[in-house]
């Protein structure tokens, strides 16, 4: 049957041209008008809106790598070997995602009213992936990937629990990261009962006990004496004994013959070294001693800065060679270095040792109607003289103006008279007793040694010297 040519103005059957001259669809561009595209060239629009696209010029072929998965089910990619390394240059390979725990895959229905390829999803479904895209996987589910292939940007690395979700590990097995530790609550939920807080330890090295202990005997010379050694060796037991020290914190140079060698000797270069040792690399919580029992002395004052014009120094054995060392040296190098937390003790048992740290506090001695002494601090601030933290206290085997004593009257053996009432009062009164009790206990000692006359007054007097006016009733901080 042919095709009878309408009657003018009759409309034309559905999808056959418009008569000459009739006005075309509306919406239907004119046939053969300026810009129209030529049918069948590239470019020309789909038949229907939707529809499989034709295998036109540029369009790939649907056996193509990328092309749009087609209305049959494509064979199942098999995996690659788990021993070679994926190809970085091949776009990842779609594996089986694991369906939620509970189901059946087969039982499981398609969603419904799946739209054709091409047509729009419905309203508030996902955009459909780009031309190309390898299939999303469903709502949620981690993204599956050939063995040693990289997860997608932003997946769950495999093995972990998703992001916020507590980590599952079996006992003993570290937590994932970003899961609450075990026995803390989730974040924003009320807190378990946890043990008590403890701040962690402060910055800095280990809490450390130091000591360097120095007797100078002067043996062979025309200023001998017997028993610095001696004190050394007894502080040396007694640090040991009643706060810990060991042998391995414990730096003792002597002039005797029985030191460990050179480096031992209780010459002035060794004493600037020891200091240097004591000194350094100290924490927070350490606590140093430097023990002198030896000659001391007095020279005229440089600085301006002693009341009397008169510097305090101690004689190391090598003295006439190296020369003394003085007040002002000896508080630059053990007093002005020590940093916060660091609690220094020194005692020097030499004759004019009452400030020989130059220490800008001291204490003053009262004695009432034959009672028990009483001390009074005497000084002023002086931040030059004082430590950059920590504390520095020194105990004198006398004032400025006396001299001390080197005697057997005490234990039968020389020793000094300051060393043994401090190693006395810390073995009667143990270590947690206060400054003043120690203080008193020496005070008390030395006066009944040194008493000279009828008046019975002592020619020797402990002073207690620091770098502030303490309270005198704080145990011992060794």
């Amino acid at each position: 049957m042919s095709w009878q040519q309408p009657p003018y103005g009759a409309p034309a059957p559905y999808g056959a041209p418009a008569p000459y001259g009739a006005p075309a669809p509306y919406g239907a561009p004119p046939p053969g008008q300026y810009g129209a595209p030529p049918p069948g060239q590239y470019g020309a629009p789909r038949p229907h809106y939707g529809a499989q696209p034709h295998a036109q010029y540029g369009a790939p072929s649907p056996a193509q790598y990328g092309a749009p998965p087609s209305s049959q089910p494509a064979p199942a990619a098999a995996p690659a070997p788990a021993s070679s390394y994926p190809n970085m240059n091949a776009a990842p390979a779609l594996a089986f995602t694991e369906p939620p725990s509970g189901t059946n895959p087969a039982a499981q229905p398609p969603p419904a009213s799946a739209p054709a390829h091409g047509a729009p999803s419905p309203y508030g479904a996902p955009a459909p992936a780009p031309y190309g895209a390898p299939a999303p996987a469903p709502y949620g589910a981690p993204s599956a990937a050939p063995y040693g292939a990289p997860a997608p940007y932003g997946a769950t690395p495999p093995g972990h629990a998703p992001y916020g979700a507590p980590a599952a590990s079996t006992y003993g097995a570290p937590a994932s990261y970003g899961a609450t530790p075990p026995g803390h609550a989730p974040y924003g939920a009320a807190p378990v009962a946890a043990a008590p807080y403890h701040p962690p330890p402060a910055a800095g090295p280990p809490p450390k006990r130091k000591a360097l202990l120095i007797g100078c005997n002067y043996p062979g010379t025309d200023c001998k004496l017997n028993g610095c050694v001696n004190d050394v060796q007894c502080m040396q037991f007694a640090l040991k004994k009643h706060y810990g020290f060991t042998d391995d914190n414990i730096v003792s140079l002597r002039d005797d013959g029985k030191e460990r060698g050179p480096d031992f000797k209780s010459t002035r270069a060794n004493i600037m070294k020891g200091i240097q040792w004591l000194t350094t690399n100290n924490g927070p919580g350490s606590s140093l001693v430097f023990q002198f029992s030896g000659h001391g002395g007095q020279q005229r004052a440089t600085q301006g800065d002693e009341a009397d014009g008169l510097d305090e120094n101690i004689y190391p054995t090598d003295f006439r060679q190296a020369g003394r060392i003085v007040d002002n040296d000896l508080n630059t190098y053990l007093v002005r270095c020590l940093p916060q937390g660091v609690t220094l003790h020194c005692i020097i048992d030499a004759c004019h040792s009452g400030t020989a740290l130059d220490l800008p506090w001291s204490t003053s001695t009262y004695h009432q109607n034959g009672r028990m002494p009483s001390f009074a601090w005497e000084g002023r601030p002086n931040p030059h003289k004082s430590p950059q933290g920590g504390i520095a206290l020194q105990f004198g085997a006398c004032k400025d103006s006396q001299v001390a004593q080197d005697t057997k009257k005490l234990s039968g053996t020389f020793t000094g008279a300051c060393t043994f009432s401090f190693l006395q009062s810390l073995e009667k009164y143990g270590v947690n007793q206060t400054y003043q009790q120690m203080l008193t206990h020496m005070t008390e000692v030395l006066r009944e040694t040194t008493a000279t006359g009828m008046s019975g007054k002592a020619s020797q007097v402990p002073v207690l010297s620091c770098d502030r006016p303490m309270d005198l009733n704080t145990r011992l901080l060794f």
